[in-house]
Order: structure tokens, then C-alpha cells, then sequence
């Protein structure tokens, strides 16, 4: 008879920057570990770090999209207390590996693995069995490679829906998580990972410009206050947020200039003298805009950055996401 077990899992993105580049592109399987499972909590960590050993040495990523995950179940199948001294709990486990889809609740491979753990208490006896588990066992490598087949398959079965979706939420302003959902998308999937990866640069710049064409507006609004040192300064904060890889950075630099050419044409003698340092201030942010766009360009090629970009949006907003729950069965 099959027994239909519910886990909840609860994810907690922690915000971490992605400053290089090294999961974009791998298939990614999440890391969850079930809160409502009989481990004990001093133990938890253990297996976590076991389920995060399996995902990275077998050249996948971890929290680039949670909606596959690797999770687990562990069964006490013989428990005995030792009459020493101190006394000591030897337990026999019966550790269930899960991959699957959440979206979907849909099992792409599992398999047990038995373990023996002793220890003066409970919890250092599963410390101990999680410890002895290795990731290179046969049985957990013949279920990632079951699994990353069954991923490989989704992409590519799904990949025109997978961009639209990308395509709604931009068309609803999210474009953070549309790009997300792109970069997902792993490169052995090739033909889908180049489309995705094109679709992201593209919302990525749709995205850039907007989010500039507003910064160049609340630039313009605070110049024309009373167009003196003070309002100047208030713009260029603004135009120096405007990405260099957006087209309206063009406008952006017009306005900087415009701005420059008319505090320049105000000076008097009288006028120099009294606003020199204000005009040091400004001419040293002036500066630093200028430096700024001429690196961002200089760095590296416009599609590079581009592609930096969108991995770095991408990776950073799954990470960012706030604590949810995600529900996945597994079948006994």
C-alpha cells in the first residue's frame, strides 16, 4: 500500500550577492530540509550540508529557482541504548533522498541509503550516520543522473512556455523575477538557454531604460528647481544612477552637460569667488559620472555586460526572495 507523506519545506534566501558567475548556467536543484521531519534540530544542519555536498559535487547549483528540489526523509529503523558509561544510542537510519518538482509535485528520482550512528545522545548518534554518508555512493549518483534527465526534459519540452511566462511578468513590470525565471534555464539545454538568455537581455533592457527615463525625469525636476550648485548635485545623483548600458543614457548625458555649459555661463567674478567651493564639489561629481560610464564601457563589450547582468539580477532576486513553503510528496 502507498503511503502519501507531506513535507513542508520553508526557504530562506539570505540576500547573498552574486559577484561571480559560477552557478549561472548549471541545472539548479534546491537544498530543503523538511521542518516537520522527526530530526533533531542539533542534527538538522548535518543533513543539510550533506544534501548541499550532493547538489555541488556533482556540478549543479543551489537557489537560482526553488522549484527543484533535492529533500529527504529519515526513517529510525532499529534504535538500542549501550549499558556504558556513559550510556550511548546506537540507531540504524533509513534515509530516503527525494528529487522532484514542487510546481508540478512530480518525483524525478529517489533512493534509500542505510546508515548507522552512535553517540552519547540521539542527536550525535544521526550526526554520526548523516557523517557516514558519502555523495559519491553509487545509488545517490544514479539518482542525480535519473534526476538531471528529468530536468533536462522539462526544459525542453517547455521551454516556449517558460518564455512567455517570462514575457507576462514583464509585461507586468516584474522584470527581476522574469529574468530569474530565464536564467534558470541551464546551458546543456542549449537551444532553450540561447533563447532565454536573448529574452533576458532584452527585458533586461527594456527594464534599464524605463527605470532610467524616470531617473532622467526626477533629474530634470530637481535642475529646475533654482538651476544652482545645490539643485545640480540633487540631478547628477539622480543620471548617476541611470545604467551605462541603457539607451537613454545618451539623454542622460546631454542633461549632465546642459547642466555643466549653464553653471559654467552663470559665473562672475564675484559670483566665482563666492560659490568656489560648491563649484569644486561640482566639478569633482562631475567627474566621477564621467569615470564612471567611460569604465562600465571600457570594462568589457556591450553583450558581456549585458550577460553579467542579467546573471547577476537573476541569481540575486532568487535569493532574495522571502521565506515561502513548498510542499513535496513522497511516495513509501
Amino acid at each position: 500500500m502507498k503511503k502519501v507523506i507531506t513535507i513542508i519545506c520553508a526557504f530562506v534566501f539570505t540576500g547573498l550577492l552574486f559577484a561571480q558567475s559560477e552557478d549561472y548556467g548549471k541545472i539548479c536543484i534546491a537544498v530543503c530540509v523538511p521542518d516537520n521531519s522527526n530530526i533533531p534540530a542539533d542534527a538538522k544542519g548535518y543533513i543539510e550540508s550533506k544534501l548541499e555536498d550532493i547538489v555541488s559535487n556533482n556540478g549543479m547549483a543551489d537557489r537560482i529557482t526553488d522549484r527543484f528540489v533535492i529533500t529527504t526523509k529519515v526513517n529510525v529503523v532499529r534504535k538500542d541504548v549501550m549499558p556504558t558509561n556513559p550510556v550511548r544510542v546506537s540507531e540504524e537510519y533509513e534515509v530516503k533522498f527525494v528529487i522532484g518538482d514542487v510546481v508540478e509535485n512530480k518525483i524525478y528520482a529517489t533512493t534509500t541509503v542505510h546508515a548507522v550512528g552512535i553517540g552519547v545522545t540521539e542527536a550525535k548518534a544521526y550526526i554520526q550516520a548523516f557523517r557516514s554518508i558519502k555523495a559519491s555512493n553509487p545509488a545517490i549518483q544514479s539518482m542525480i543522473d535519473d534526476a538531471k534527465r528529468g530536468i533536462i526534459e522539462y526544459y525542453t519540452n517547455n521551454c516556449p512556455a517558460i518564455q512567455m511566462e517570462a514575457e507576462r511578468m514583464s509585461s507586468s513590470q516584474n522584470y527581476e523575477q522574469a529574468i530569474a525565471t530565464l536564467v534558470a534555464v541551464p546551458n546543456v539545454c542549449e537551444e532553450c538557454f540561447m533563447q532565454s538568455q536573448k529574452k533576458a537581455i532584452e527585458i533586461f533592457n527594456t527594464m534599464i531604460n524605463k527605470e532610467g527615463l524616470e531617473l532622467i525625469h526626477k533629474a530634470q525636476s530637481a535642475w529646475y528647481v533654482k538651476e544652482d550648485y545645490a539643485c545640480a548635485e540633487k540631478a547628477l545623483d539622480y543620471l548617476m544612477q541611470v545604467n551605462p548600458l541603457a539607451e537613454c543614457r545618451k539623454e542622460a548625458d546631454i542633461l549632465a552637460k546642459k547642466i555643466d555649459r549653464k553653471l559654467r555661463a552663470d559665473e562672475t567674478a564675484a559670483a566665482r569667488a563666492a560659490a568656489e567651493k560648491e563649484k569644486r564639489e561640482w566639478e569633482f561629481k562631475m567627474r566621477q559620472y564621467e569615470d564612471r560610464v567611460s569604465l562600465e564601457w571600457a570594462r568589457m563589450g556591450l553583450e558581456s555586460q549585458q550577460i553579467r547582468a542579467i546573471e547577476n539580477i537573476g541569481v540575486t532576486y532568487a535569493r532574495h526572495q522571502p521565506q515561502q513553503e513548498t510542499n513535496i510528496l513522497i511516495v513509501k
